[in-house]
């Protein structure tokens, strides 16, 4: 066996990852400075969502696909219910367009795949991440909206309630979610808040809420109160765990095996973390949580 204590030129876990967040950065940069760094259009994020699923891609289960597109439900029912009531005529059929769906390819064949571009079954979801090149306060409403949204169709299409991981994860934070005086803006829990209410609880917030170098966890099943973390200490001295963080979440869903424990959460947050905000969860979602 091989000691890596004794072995100094044995890269860590974490600073493999750390290194992977650094390359994503890296070519983040150079492919705006390429095209221009004032550069914006309406695909202004179709490159940042194929850094990420280039990323995701060499580093989840092979029995899972990263793609974009849609989920569109197969039934008519509402599963969601004990009585399996019929859904309306004007219930939606898909969900809003995805940046990111991770699903199970090993047991679900995509209902239609042209690329990367896919429509897949319900059941086969195992996470959803929205991405933004520069995630402000109007991003992240749509953001959050298009996740809790996506979420709510999901819980009542499942016939079985599988945990679903949804995130948010951004390149850069703009000037008005960024405030002077404190770690995080209010616009979060209000933006959060208006998404839970909306849909009675029943819809998942975003577990992660990453945008470079700040992010968000949630905390607490159903979910309580929200942490604020950076990737990277206020010195930069330290690993950057900013890829080594999202996949020690993603492994918990797309992983029934020993790949959720392969990956410890990192000590360099454990110290780092601290409350920003809390929301209020309305009593119908205990009810219809996930029981993990």
């Amino acid at each position: 066996m091989v000691n890596l204590m004794n072995n100094p030129d044995l890269l860590s876990l974490a600073e493999f990852y750390s290194a992977e967040a650094d390359a994503l950065g890296i070519k983040y940069k150079q492919i705006e400075h390429l095209i221009g760094l004032s550069h914006h259009s309406p695909s202004e994020g179709t490159y940042c969502e194929a850094l990420l699923k280039e990323f995701l891609r060499r580093t989840l289960p092979r029995h899972v696909s990263v793609d974009s597109g849609f989920v569109r439900r197969v039934t008519d029912s509402n599963m969601s219910s004990g009585a399996k009531t019929t859904l309306s005529a004007d219930a939606d059929i898909v969900t809003p367009q995805l940046d990111i769906i991770i699903h199970d390819t090993n047991h679900y064949a995509p209902l239609f795949r042209s690329e990367d571009f896919v429509v897949v079954l319900p059941e086969s979801v195992r996470a959803v991440i929205e991405v933004k090149k520069c995630l402000d306060r109007s991003k992240l409403e749509d953001a959050v909206g298009t996740l809790a949204k996506t979420s709510h169709l999901l819980r009542k299409w499942r016939y079985e309630r599988n945990r679903l991981f949804t995130g948010i994860f951004a390149f850069s934070l703009a000037a008005d979610l960024s405030p002077k005086s404190k770690p995080f803006s209010d616009s979060f829990r209000n933006v959060f808040q208006s998404a839970l209410d909306k849909y009675g609880g029943d819809c998942e917030l975003p577990y992660l809420t990453m945008a470079l170098p700040h992010f968000a966890l949630q905390e607490g099943n159903p979910p309580e109160k929200f942490d604020h973390l950076r990737t990277l200490p206020e010195d930069g001295e330290g690993p950057n765990v900013a890829s080594q963080f999202l996949v020690f979440l993603l492994s918990h869903f797309t992983s029934s095996g020993s790949q959720g424990r392969s990956l410890p959460y990192p000590d360099a947050l454990r110290s780092r973390r601290q409350e920003v905000f809390r929301i209020t969860r309305p009593q119908v979602a205990a009810r219809n949580e996930v029981t993990q």
